[in-house]
């Protein structure tokens, strides 16, 4: 609606001028008046992270997975911040959920990884491409994603050879 609209708008220009607490009320003021706006809930999440609310944005990144299991960015937000509270395993487990879920999708591999070696944890997702890439052997995508983790790693005679 038209109202959700400006609300959401106001908690866009709060968040940018870093009034993260202002911001968090109307975005969830809007957030009640349209559940279903993927925006509105990881402007919320990312408001609460900037407040250092990390439980409270778990659970906003969590509810928007299972409302649009397809959105990226929360597994990707989701992930990171469950790094943050050194939850290394629990991430891992989102991002191999990610993986899964779009398999085809090139910009996953080199998000996830960039993110996961920082934290020596590149090798477990190496492994998801690798049971990926017999499965679906006919298929240039998984290949391509495979390569791009290798290279994220720093393997690139892998990745070439991919």
């Amino acid at each position: 609606t038209f109202s959700t609209s400006l609300i959401f708008q106001k908690g866009i220009n709060l968040y940018q001028q870093k009034n993260y607490k202002s911001a968090e009320e109307a975005l969830r003021k809007a957030s009640e008046q349209q559940r279903s706006n993927d925006m509105i809930s990881l402007l919320l999440g990312n408001t609460l992270l900037e407040q250092n609310k990390l439980e409270e944005a778990i659970e906003v990144f969590r509810d928007l997975i299972k409302r649009s299991p397809k959105n990226v960015d929360a597994y990707l937000k989701l992930g990171s911040t469950l790094i943050e509270q050194d939850k290394l395993e629990e991430a891992t487990s989102i991002f191999h959920e990610l993986i899964k879920r779009l398999p085809k999708n090139t910009e996953v591999p080199l998000k996830v990884g960039g993110i996961l070696s920082k934290h020596g944890k590149l090798e477990e997702v190496i492994a998801d491409y690798h049971e990926l890439v017999k499965q679906n052997p006919d298929l240039a995508i998984m290949h391509l994603n495979l390569a791009n983790v290798l290279m994220g790693q720093g393997d690139k005679d892998a990745a070439i050879r991919e």
